[in-house]
């Protein structure tokens, strides 16, 4: 594979008043909203910041490298926080999987739309259902990773590249983030959706902000799972039963996790 390749992410994150650890809706807090991002004041071109339900979420310029990947998601992160302390003192950032939302937070439209774009399965190749849940309280963030390639993949190294993105980022994943409930509506196995430029990688949650550490680790397994694709033989020289890695992903089985991470030398202890 010949191609330069960036990474960039659109992850979301939750508001919280850390006088009572109440979530806080980011409707009217922050400004954009989907498809008319806001882009912060001498900011260079790539950021920018929207309301996703009640979430905060925000995007940062394709990179290269970790540490501007690192980097670029601090600043934003920082932005963020100061932004919504000028609102209230108490109010910050909270970067998890999942909460559960007092209903004061969820009486306005956007509060209650779910899953407006449709994402696709990897291993289906067909639309994932639309989530659901009875739970009417309930809310999940995510960390997409967006993938660009110049000159422009094949679809079908796309495909591969998210497999092999489950066994680098989502298998660990499993064993890394310990909120398995996120799972029953958001980061099943294998979600994507296919850019102009590339790829959205939709599995990893929120959590993944919460420390430099994670969040180079999310780079850097990313460029492995790339690398792997790019050898002679790809995958089939690892014998990777991809059913297998759907299941784990999907069922949050630890113990397999464990197991397929250490066969395939892939790094979970962070």
């Amino acid at each position: 594979m010949n191609s330069k390749i960036t990474i960039g992410a659109d992850p979301e994150l939750f508001i919280v008043d850390k006088s009572n650890n109440k979530i806080i809706s980011s409707i009217g807090i922050i400004p954009g909203e989907k498809r008319n991002a806001y882009k912060p004041e001498g900011f260079p071109k790539g950021f920018g910041i929207q309301t996703d339900n009640i979430l905060a979420e925000f995007n940062i310029p394709p990179v290269m490298n970790s540490l501007d990947f690192i980097n670029y998601i601090n600043l934003m992160k920082s932005y963020i926080s100061s932004m919504v302390k000028r609102i209230n003192s108490n109010y910050d950032i909270l970067c998890q999987a999942s909460a559960d939302i007092e209903a004061d937070q969820l009486l306005t439209p956007e509060s209650q739309m779910f899953g407006c774009d449709v994402d696709y399965n990897v291993y289906t190749e067909s639309v994932n259902p639309k989530p659901e849940t009875e739970n009417v309280n309930y809310r999940t963030t995510g960390f997409h990773i967006h993938l660009g390639f110049m000159p422009v993949i094949p679809i079908s190294a796309k495909l591969a590249i998210i497999k092999a993105l489950d066994l680098y980022l989502g298998i660990p994943s499993v064993i890394i983030d310990t909120d398995g409930r996120r799972r029953n509506l958001y980061g099943k196995a294998g979600c994507f959706r296919l850019t102009s430029y590339g790829l959205e990688y939709r599995v990893l949650s929120g959590y993944f902000l919460s420390t430099d550490v994670l969040i180079g680790w999310v780079f850097n397994q990313t460029m492995l799972a790339v690398k792997q694709v790019a050898q002679p033989f790809g995958f089939k020289m690892l014998g990777v039963d991809w059913d297998n890695v759907r299941s784990i992903i999907d069922t949050g089985n630890v113990q397999q996790a464990v197991e397929i991470c250490n066969q395939l030398n892939i790094n979970y202890n962070i």
